[in-house]
């Protein structure tokens, strides 16, 4: 539920992830990035979105949980092909 908006003005982002924090940036407008969130758009799968090419940049895993439990993907196996995704 982290908003685009909340990334990109997160100071402790801006000094362990700036690549994040720079991508962020560049994510569509104002209106869509205190709306949109990074999860929601991890989790839509659409490679033209900006945040599958930086999480797989970072070489970053996802804590995915359900009923059943949780597991850990690594961004180079969650996104399996347009809008198609590990959840």
């Amino acid at each position: 539920m982290t908003t685009e908006h909340e990334l990109l003005n997160s100071a402790l982002l801006a000094k362990k992830i700036p690549l994040l924090v720079e991508g962020v940036s560049q994510i569509a407008d104002p209106q869509v990035r205190y709306k949109g969130t990074i999860g929601g758009d991890i989790s839509h799968g659409d490679p033209g979105n900006d945040h599958p090419a930086l999480m797989l940049a970072l070489d970053a895993s996802f804590v995915l949980r359900s009923v059943r439990g949780e597991r850990v993907v690594k961004a180079g196996g969650y996104f399996l092909g347009i809008y198609m995704t590990r959840l």
